[in-house]
């Protein structure tokens, strides 16, 4: 391949990396524009399952993993859900797997520029841009940043519990939090993750949260993730990916389980591109864009309107479902609800409940539009 027209990736997550890894393994020499100069220093807690194994082997997860989990408890307003997955979780930092993943691109070939942020790029017979640092040209530029998607805050806290847990808590409780959704998840040795979904930082607000549950913090994180799905996914040389592809659980903030399926049709679209040389918006949409809305994005839009549905509801909505879900389980005398996949856990639950008629019609009455 010509110098200087390698595919460019630009972003600093999970995605970056794998794609990063699986370019320079299939002799693609990827130069990533990476912002952070060590992923290592923050710390981003996440599930994953079998589904995770299955990509990355679980030889590589096991290595990685901090805790196996099966159990759920859910808390809906006043009232809870106790709820079991068929195949336990693993818990696991996000960030660990994903410089895992940037050693081996390294290894490979890939050319890494840690520290630097495009500042701007324009588009003609090839793509020119620059960096803070770096100036740059390539035929494919692949983008996995995007400031202009709208993002909520993640506030998190590495605590020390009293007792050691086997369970992950799952909170929908207004009086508890602005924005839906926070979360306790066990770690090793007494200790957990703390945190939930902030429009804005605001450590005051975060310490009242953790006062709460009366534990302290052993250290503090926060990051974004995108909640609105984007507009466009390719011009012409340019592929949008990851959280500027709209692959974010929007529900949960997970990425992982979307980017790793998107990745195959990304990888594939990349690889045609450069075998017939074709780099076109038209090319990139039929390679790229329509496998990936068909296969990918239109499960990523009912989870929006789960989010909107969860935003919109009120802690009596949220104790309505949890009594629909429970009616449910006894109806199907199950003690707890078997559900294959952790990263839509919360999806099926309150699409199982929203099947209700009269929990339904009392949304509607309210003129939810999702």
């Amino acid at each position: 391949m010509e110098k200087g027209l390698n595919p460019v990736i630009v972003g600093d997550d999970f995605l970056t990396n794998y794609l990063g890894f699986k370019l320079a393994n299939s002799g693609f020499l990827p130069i990533i524009l990476n912002q952070k100069e060590n992923i290592e220093k923050d710390f981003k807690i996440i599930l994953t399952d079998a589904f995770i194994e299955a990509f990355i082997g679980k030889e590589k997860l096991d290595s990685i993993t901090i805790k196996k989990i099966q159990k759920f408890k859910i808390v809906f307003g006043k009232k809870e859900l106790n709820v079991k997955l068929s195949k336990p979780v693993c818990v696991i930092d996000e960030n660990k797997l994903s410089n895992i993943y940037q050693k081996m691109a390294e290894e490979k070939g890939a050319k890494y520029y840690f520290g630097n942020e495009i500042k701007k790029y324009v588009v003609a017979d090839k793509v020119y841009g620059k960096t803070n640092e770096i100036k740059f040209s390539t035929d494919l530029l692949i983008i996995n940043k995007n400031e202009a998607v709208e993002s909520l805050n993640i506030m998190q806290a590495i605590c020390e519990f009293n007792e050691e847990r086997d369970f992950v808590t799952f909170f929908f409780d207004k009086d508890l939090t602005e924005i839906p959704y926070a979360w306790i998840i066990p770690l090793n040795n007494n200790k957990v993750c703390v945190g939930y979904f902030a429009e804005k930082i605001d450590e005051e607000k975060f310490n009242e949260f953790l006062n709460y549950f009366d534990i302290a913090p052993l250290k503090k994180y926060s990051f974004t993730v995108p909640i609105e799905k984007p507009s466009i996914l390719v011009k012409n040389r340019v592929m949008y990916v990851g959280e500027s592809g709209g692959f974010y659980n929007p529900i949960t903030g997970n990425s992982i389980i979307n980017s790793l399926k998107s990745s195959e049709i990304v990888l594939s679209a990349i690889k045609k591109a450069y075998s017939e040389e074709e780099f076109s918006s038209e090319f990139l949409r039929e390679n790229y864009e329509i496998p990936v809305k068909e296969e990918i994005l239109l499960n990523t839009l009912l989870q929006y309107k789960t989010r909107n549905i969860l935003t919109i509801a009120s802690n009596n909505d949220y104790e309505a479902i949890c009594d629909v879900l429970k009616s449910v389980l006894e109806k199907k005398n199950q003690k707890l609800f078997e559900i294959k996949n952790y990263e839509f856990m919360i999806q099926e639950l309150i699409h199982t409940a929203m099947l209700n008629k009269k929990l339904k019609l009392r949304f509607l009455l309210k003129n939810l539009r999702i």
